[in-house]
């Protein structure tokens, strides 16, 4: 991988690495496996060995500017380089391993970011089998401990769900954009907010005045849905706010084809 950023103070015995994550969800610093990978390579082109790392520290800093998070915005793992080497063993066999003739998958929350995330097999296998688990639960009162593990188990079942479901949505999406006919599903439209139509801002402050309404908001009308909401306290027809405003078309998105199933069915 490439790093964000690093620094080697030497005087100060020091690597110093920074990492930026840019999205929402929350990342966690301690044991963060990029981070650990970034800092072997460096370790490796300093040419810091078994003979110097525990005289060198290893400051790891994850820098998440849109994440809520107990210890801020920028978090510090600082650790001996000699205590990761037990990190770095388990790095080097999971790389022999995923090169060999016949690589294991594993799943788990990394699947979220996953590209092949719709083609694997290790992940649907795992998807299925918490579908299976959601569907065969049966009530019953569990002691703490029980629940508290059951608990952690949900949360790795939504992860995996998550990330199963976000692919296979960009997968169906794809399919049906290129033209082709998925049992079920469909594209339909997206829209935004109802909006004046282009160059009727002044027709629009006149229909106003006509209805006794005042859609003046800076020099330009209130939007529609705030001029259906003022009509209504009024008790005014809203239909001539229909005609002068329009909800643009923002995309597409997939959901159930319901004439499909309808057709299905009545068939």
């Amino acid at each position: 991988g490439t790093p964000d950023t690093w620094l080697y103070a030497e005087q100060a015995g020091t690597v110093y690495l920074w990492d930026f994550k840019y999205g929402h969800g929350t990342v966690e610093h301690v044991g963060n496996w990029q981070m650990i990978c970034y800092m072997c390579g460096i370790l490796d082109l300093l040419g810091i060995d078994g003979r110097n790392d525990q005289l060198l520290w290893c400051d790891m800093r994850i820098v998440q500017p849109r994440a809520h998070h107990r210890e801020g915005k920028v978090r510090s793992w600082r650790v001996r380089a000699s205590d990761l080497r037990g990190y770095f063993n388990k790095l080097n066999a999971a790389a022999h391993e995923a090169m060999s003739a016949h690589p294991h998958t594993m799943s788990g929350p990394h699947c979220l970011h996953c590209k092949a995330a719709a083609h694997c097999p290790t992940l649907k296998r795992a998807t299925w089998s918490a579908a299976d688990y959601l569907g065969a639960a049966v009530a019953e009162e569990l002691d703490a401990d029980s629940a508290g593990y059951e608990m952690q188990l949900l949360e790795h079942i939504q992860e995996l769900v998550k990330a199963r479901l976000r692919a296979r949505s960009a997968d169906l999406e794809a399919r049906l954009k290129r033209g082709e006919r998925v049992a079920d599903w469909t594209l339909e439209p997206t829209y935004g907010r109802p909006t004046w139509r282009e160059g009727e801002a002044e027709t629009v402050l006149l229909m106003g005045d006509m209805l006794g309404l005042d859609l003046r908001k800076a020099a330009t009308p209130i939007t529609p849905l705030q001029a259906k909401q003022l009509g209504k306290k009024n008790g005014i027809d809203l239909s001539l706010i229909d005609e002068y405003s329009h909800t643009p078309r923002t995309g597409t998105k997939l959901a159930r084809d319901t004439n499909l199933l309808n057709r299905a069915r009545a068939g």
